[in-house]
């Protein structure tokens, strides 16, 4: 399947609501780039981008997305520019497409890097590499166990005197498990 990149160059401003209109074109999220270069540390302007999938649908997704945006000056919005980049995109590409996003960022003499970007450091800077391995992290978030109605009343009742004391008059507890 074939994707196209959608990305409005926003200003702070605006991000929230340039996120806002990918979304509700159909992209199932947004990235921000917050458009610092590593290099001159001069502000660059904040890129948006999402995915849509090309299908009969997208040139109407992208012509409701031309339009909203036309419409930020209306709310006090302002963008960089009012024009969308749209870049093709092949399904393989995405195993690594999100790499492009993380780049290094300096705090005071710190430089947060990930271990694929190229820095030079200079002679009072010091680096850290990072890893941000998508498919390592999802192996580390297991999901939690859900409680049953039992266990939530038994935790809010150990917690609370006043529904020990309505579940030892009452006989409160529930039966019935989720």
């Amino acid at each position: 399947m074939r994707w196209v990149e959608v990305e409005i160059k926003a200003t702070a401003g605006s991000v929230d609501a340039a996120s806002n209109v990918l979304v509700e074109a159909g992209c199932s999220g947004a990235v921000v780039d917050p458009g610092l270069s590593s290099a001159s540390e001069q502000p660059q302007p904040i890129r948006v981008m999402g995915y849509l999938p090309v299908d009969d649908r997208l040139e109407e997704r992208l012509c409701d997305i031309r339009s909203r945006i036309a419409r930020f000056p209306e709310h006090g919005l302002a963008l960089e520019s009012e024009d969308i980049a749209v870049k093709w995109v092949e399904d393989q590409e995405w195993a690594t497409a999100w790499k492009k996003h993380f780049k290094p960022i300096k705090v005071g003499r710190v430089v947060v890097k990930p271990s694929w970007e190229p820095f030079s450091a200079g002679p009072d800077e010091v680096v850290i590499d990072i890893d941000p391995d998508l498919d390592k992290s999802r192996d580390l978030i297991k999901p939690k166990k859900l409680l049953s109605n039992r266990e939530k009343f038994e935790i809010l009742a150990a917690k609370n005197p006043l529904i020990n004391q309505l579940r030892d008059n009452l006989d409160l507890i529930p039966d019935q498990e989720d």
